[in-house]
């Protein structure tokens, strides 16, 4: 029977391969986490809440210009 490798945790997933490595704190990386994921959210309500203003921006029209550089 083949022995198998047990999975690590995703705490020590993190702590190898980021937090260690990189001198991270606790507090760091949760601030900094937290921090993302509620500006996500915040950028996901208002787009919510102002699409229909969003979708009445036409763009101004482009005038021909009939001016040569040649």
């Amino acid at each position: 029977m083949e022995k198998l490798i047990p999975l690590p945790t995703m705490k020590e997933f993190i702590w190898d391969e980021f937090m260690e490595p990189l001198h991270i704190s606790v507090k760091k990386m949760a601030d900094d986490i937290f921090f993302n994921i509620q500006k996500d959210v915040d950028m996901r309500k208002a787009k919510r809440m102002n699409q229909k203003r969003f979708n009445k921006i036409k763009p101004f029209p482009r005038k021909k210009n009939n001016i040569s550089l040649a």
